[in-house]
C-alpha cells in the first residue's frame, strides 16, 4: 500500500495512519470524543474515505463531519458551488458528502466543544 494522504482539505501530508483519514496535526483538532468514535467504528480495511464502500454510514458521516469541521477551524464558513458537487452530492471542494447537514451539525459541535474557529470569510 503506497502513501495515504490526509484528507482535510488543502493537506498534502501522506504520512497518515493507513485506518485514519487525517494527519496528526488536523487529527488532533477534533474533540476527544470524536475522535474515539472515528477510531472505535473504523473500517477493517483501511480508511473509510478513501474506500467509502468498506465504512459504515454512521462512520462516513462523522467522517464528513470532521472534514467540515476541520474546515471551518481552519478556513471558516463557506459555501460549496454547485460546480464541485457531484450527482452523489460528494462536493469535491471540502471532499465531504451531505454538506448543508454536516454544515448544520458542524455548528452544535463547534458550541458543544467551544472550538475556535477561523472567522467567517466576507465575499462580495
Amino acid at each position: 500500500m503506497g502513501p495515504h494522504c490526509c484528507h482535510a482539505n488543502g493537506c498534502e501530508d501522506p504520512y497518515i495512519h493507513q485506518d485514519l483519514p487525517f494527519c496528526e496535526k488536523h487529527w488532533k483538532m477534533l474533540p476527544v470524543p470524536h475522535r474515539n468514535k472515528l477510531w472505535r467504528l473504523r473500517p477493517a480495511s483501511g480508511c473509510g474515505v478513501c474506500n467509502p464502500r468498506s465504512a459504515t454510514p454512521e462512520w462516513r458521516k462523522l467522517a464528513n463531519l470532521a472534514i467540515v469541521l476541520i474546515c471551518r477551524i481552519e478556513y471558516g464558513r463557506h459555501g460549496c458551488p454547485e460546480n464541485l458537487k457531484d450527482e452523489t452530492g460528494f462536493c469535491w471542494g471540502c471532499g465531504c458528502h451531505d454538506v448543508p447537514e454536516a454544515y448544520k451539525t458542524s455548528e452544535k459541535v463547534i458550541r458543544k466543544f467551544k472550538l475556535e474557529v477561523m472567522e467567517d470569510p466576507v465575499y462580495d
